[in-house]
């Protein structure tokens, strides 16, 4: 949600999609005579910079919509067609009332698309996963046939002119041939809008806005998503006699399926209880806004997160903010969650509600406008199994989430999350470390700050910095963090942050774990880099550490791999380029790639992995700290990756690097959202959990999916206690000194 809502705020209020550029003739994109509804939590609303339509769940991280929607002549993405290209995926964002807002990661149209003719249906591939709301299977097993009992959802306008689209709204259709309006019966699924008509909701048509929206039908698999909601006859969607039209759903199916892969035949997201089940109270209320509208509520006991989303009528004057509150009516200033943004749709959340009274308040700013408030009461997700010493433990940066996978059958789990622990929020957590007690330190990006966490509960307690997004308070003294990335524990207890900021501002980070005191080692002093301290190279982009048998310890910046004295500060280039324009490299091998995460080996040698960024690329190369030499020990031999070491599926992003008890390695790859085992002397790579390729057309493991697993440990065997030690005071001393200089 936090990568979203700049975005949502410059999205919001955006106007209804216009008729598409080079459309077949007599039709056009396009419910009437429906009602609203809070129904159906895997529908939501999809707005782009050139418009708003509807939008289904499909999986956890994949959404289907219409391609017309995702198409503009302003598009500065791959070509549609008909002078039209895609919209920029980061101008686009995904409104679902009961699951959040969600950013689009990439946007994918059918290759046969031609607007009335074939094709209109697109997969928008989310930002982070789903949670507690169940996606909707697509039809693959026949196609509707004429006659067939379907419901249409949409948040479209109601009539030709109208400018009510943005209410959720159903209806009823009955499939029927699409002669009557000369679209290919072979790609579409039509219906009929004509007299009698029967009440509101049993005879209905889509209009502007709906599109993009699903058809579902029961075809003896349960009711599915048997259509995407394409357009009608051009002479209006609440004029009699109408023709709606269909994109297919069975006849794109293979599609579908190559670009979203098992996603599909995923039946829950997350965990625990999902959205329509009897552990989730979800609350309707709908009104009129005159300048403030209110509504209360009663909040049992157990309920882990509050959600709520408000969504209102695109009529260009209007203006809804949204504020909720515990045990009082909020007020604009007095309130325990906010959304502000500009139009008529906002969201927030609120963690750990207390039982007893909440209150939602709808403010008008602008022309009066109808709308609906959709509370959602989720609660805890239950405890997993807890690991045994060799368990993985994944820190997932786009879910905000710490997940633990079963190292034998890739079986996935929450362990600590907005829906599972208390504590300060995990956002963006990216490095992981276990500490001697068996919890595990997590360096939290966003919320710029060190998380301790307990596996068993998920509990999480601040050790160093920021104790909320706007830093209300912080625990510790010393420099601000900037975005803690990664994290290592020196051995006499003290922890070791790789923290930066783009561009160029770093610095490796001491923090004691009493009192969260932080201290400078090496690089820049500030957010501003007013000082730096330390002589040697200056470091690109900070992100794996490793301690060195020898008590030193190397890094790995983007550019290079580095040895950090951690007394002085200084820093020597061990392998890689010498400086940020590569004008000499240290050691022979190959150079390409950037160095991301390392680990030292007993024997001295460096393990390090290297991704390419932007593209597909991974390589784990031993190197030597003596002479910066590198060898390949698996993945991409060269810089285009046109051959690899080692069989088995091949990296795509790869990320954090962790070592079995048996020697073997384990990887992240950030974009399959997978873990993989390597064997070191072979090069092979075997999936242990996610995605076996790009399109996730096989995968391993079951449960919650990985949103962009980046760190990983291997849970070890707990030790007997931890040192707080001399030279950890020796170390904040000298940092606390450097600091002054």
């Amino acid at each position: 949600m936090k990568l979203a809502l700049p975005l949502l705020a410059l999205l919001l209020g955006a106007a209804p999609i216009p008729a598409a550029a080079g459309e077949a003739p007599g039709v056009r994109p396009l419910i009437a005579n429906g009602l609203a509804s809070a129904a159906w939590p895997e529908v939501g609303v999809l707005l782009t910079s050139s418009g708003t339509c509807t939008v289904t769940a499909i999986g956890c991280r994949a959404a289907l919509t219409a391609a017309h929607c995702v198409c503009s002549a302003s598009g500065s993405g791959a070509p549609c067609g008909t002078g039209e290209s895609l919209v920029d995926p980061a101008d686009a964002v995904v409104l679902l009332p009961q699951a959040g807002v969600l950013g689009v990661e990439a946007i994918s149209i059918s290759p046969g698309y031609e607007f009335g003719i074939a094709g209109d249906v697109a997969v928008l591939s989310l930002s982070r996963p789903l949670r507690g709301v169940r996606p909707r299977a697509i039809n693959e097993a026949l196609r509707p046939a004429v006659d067939t009992s379907a419901t249409i959802v949409g948040y479209g306008a109601t009539g030709e002119g109208t400018v009510d689209a943005g209410i959720k709204r159903t209806g009823a259709v009955t499939t029927a041939s699409c002669s009557a309006l000369g679209v290919p019966a072979a790609s579409h699924v039509c219906w009929v809008f004509a007299a009698p008509l029967g009440p509101a909701g049993t005879d209905s048509n889509t209009c502007s806005g709906d599109s993009g929206g699903p058809l579902l039908a029961d075809l003896g698999a349960g009711l599915t998503l048997v259509g995407v909601h394409s357009g009608g006859s051009l002479a209006g969607c609440d004029l009699l006699p109408t023709v709606g039209f269909d994109t297919d759903v069975f006849v794109e199916r293979g599609w579908i399926r190559s670009v979203a892969g098992v996603d599909l035949d995923e039946q829950r997201c997350g965990d625990g209880p999902q959205a329509g089940d009897p552990e989730v109270t979800t609350l309707a209320f709908a009104g009129t806004a005159a300048s403030q509208s209110f509504h209360d509520f009663t909040i049992p006991a157990g309920v882990k997160r509050l959600r709520v989303a408000l969504n209102g009528e695109l009529d260009p004057a209007s203006d809804l903010d949204l504020y909720a509150r515990l045990g009082a009516r909020p007020t604009t200033s007095a309130f325990d969650c906010d959304s502000v943004f500009a139009g008529s749709f906002e969201y927030c959340e609120i963690a750990d509600p207390a039982p007893g009274s909440g209150h939602v308040l709808v403010r008008r700013n602008g022309s009066t406008s109808a709308y609906q408030v959709t509370v959602t009461l989720l609660p805890e997700d239950p405890s997993p199994t807890a690991l045994a010493p060799g368990g993985i433990l994944v820190a997932a940066f786009r879910s905000f989430e710490l997940v633990q996978v079963d190292p034998a059958g890739g079986q996935r789990a929450v362990v600590s999350s907005d829906l599972r622990g208390a504590g300060p929020a995990l956002a963006g957590p990216e490095g992981v470390a276990p500490d001697v007690d068996g919890s595990v330190m997590v360096a939290n990006a966003f919320e710029r700050n060190l998380l301790r966490v307990d596996p068993a509960t998920g509990a999480r307690t601040l050790v160093s910095g920021c104790a909320d997004a706007a830093c209300s308070s912080t625990r510790g003294a010393g420099p601000a963090f900037l975005s803690p990335r990664f994290v290592a524990r020196w051995p006499d207890g003290a922890w070791l942050v790789a923290d930066r900021s783009d561009p160029g501002i770093y610095a490796l980070v001491i923090v004691n774990p009493t009192t969260g005191d932080r201290g400078v080692l090496s690089g820049c002093v500030d957010a501003q880099c007013s000082a730096v301290i330390g002589s040697g190279p200056a470091i690109g982009r900070l992100f794996g550490l490793a301690v060195e048998p020898g008590g030193t310890v190397a890094v790995a910046d983007g550019r290079a791999v580095y040895r950090i004295d951690l007394v002085s500060g200084d820093r020597t280039v061990l392998s890689g380029c010498a400086d940020a324009a590569c004008s000499s490299v240290v050691g022979g091998g190959p150079a390409f790639g950037e160095p991301v995460d390392l680990l030292a080996e007993p024997d001295g040698m460096l393990l390090v992995s290297y991704r390419g960024e932007g593209g597909p690329f991974g390589a784990i190369r031993r190197v030597d700290p003596a002479t910066g030499d590198r060898t390949l020990l698996s993945g991409c031999e060269d810089a285009a990756c046109t051959s690899a070491r080692g069989a088995g599926p091949a990296f795509v992003d790869l990320f954090g690097l962790a070592r079995e008890a048996s020697g073997e390695l384990l990887a992240t790859d950030a974009s399959l959202d997978a873990i993989l085992r390597v064997d070191p002397e072979t090069g092979d790579r075997t999936l242990v959990s996610g995605c076996a390729d790009a399109s996730c057309s096989a995968a391993a493991g079951g449960g919650p999916g990985l949103g962009e697993p980046v760190d990983l440990l291997v849970v070890p065997v707990p030790e007997p206690g931890a040192g707080s030690g001399a030279a950890l005071g020796l170390l904040l001393a000298g940092a606390a000194r450097r600091r002054t200089v």
